[in-house]
């Protein structure tokens, strides 16, 4: 099982990274709104998943049943993406919607500048207050609904299209490759200090610094960012 979710995580990080670029490259202008739609469909594999799989494995009396009919929906769905999408959408050169003549001149040379960094940091933590004022099953339920939307949903599809609008159109690729790392290497290593924090302070001790006081670190990161160094919405009407 341990394999299987290391191979399935270098997987899904390969597949996001591939998926972001894409979109990013051939909705140049409108990359969030392509990315928020991602979102959407992802989100929907997240909540409909688990009540999928777990039909399955009670209906074949088996809990590899699921992991067996998602290998089989990845192979299906590999050979419908490569009968029905277009060259022209995955081979798209960033930009390339916009006009010939934009100039990208404000935009840092380098993938690696003071956007992408700051960005990054605000994508490596999360936060969520939850721990320390929720003690009910309502309020859970809220809270779990209003961290979902604005984390996975708000500030997962923004950062990732911040951190491709940093960087110059022939970078796309390595901004979204930039973010994919951030944000997996963050998760790798999340549930192990957790773990560690609930063992030294308790559940309520271990939310309060993770999920509270961690996530300062991201404002501070959000601090570094300048917009003046991006690449906007309003460069397609240059």
């Amino acid at each position: 099982m341990s394999v299987y979710r290391l191979l399935s995580g270098v997987g899904e990080g390969v597949q996001a990274t591939a998926l972001y670029a894409v979109i990013g490259a051939f909705f140049f202008y409108r990359r969030a709104v392509a990315a928020g739609v991602v979102g959407v469909a992802f989100g929907a594999g997240v909540f409909l998943g688990p009540l999928v799989g777990t039909g399955l494995a009670e209906s074949w009396a088996s809990w590899r049943a699921p992991f067996f009919m998602f290998a089989a929906a990845g192979l299906l769905m590999c050979l419908a993406i490569a009968g029905t999408v277009s060259r022209k959408l995955t081979e798209a050169v960033a930009g390339g919607e916009g006009p010939v003549a934009a100039s990208y001149d404000h935009v840092p040379p380098s993938p690696y500048n003071r956007n992408t960094l700051g960005l990054g940091v605000a994508t490596a933590v999360s936060t969520c207050l939850m721990y320390q004022v929720a003690t009910s099953a309502p309020a859970q339920y809220v809270l779990s609904f209003l961290v979902g939307a604005f984390a996975s949903g708000f500030l997962f599809t923004n950062c990732a299209t911040a951190m491709q609008r940093s960087v110059r159109p022939e970078h796309i690729g390595r901004g979204a490759g930039l973010f994919i790392l951030t944000y997996y290497v963050a998760a790798a290593f999340s549930g192990l200090l957790f773990a560690r924090l609930v063992g030294e302070v308790g559940w309520r001790g271990a939310g309060f610094w993770q999920l509270t006081v961690l996530p300062l670190i991201g404002i501070a990161g959000l601090a570094l960012t300048k917009t003046s160094r991006m690449i906007l919405p309003r460069t397609s009407a240059q």
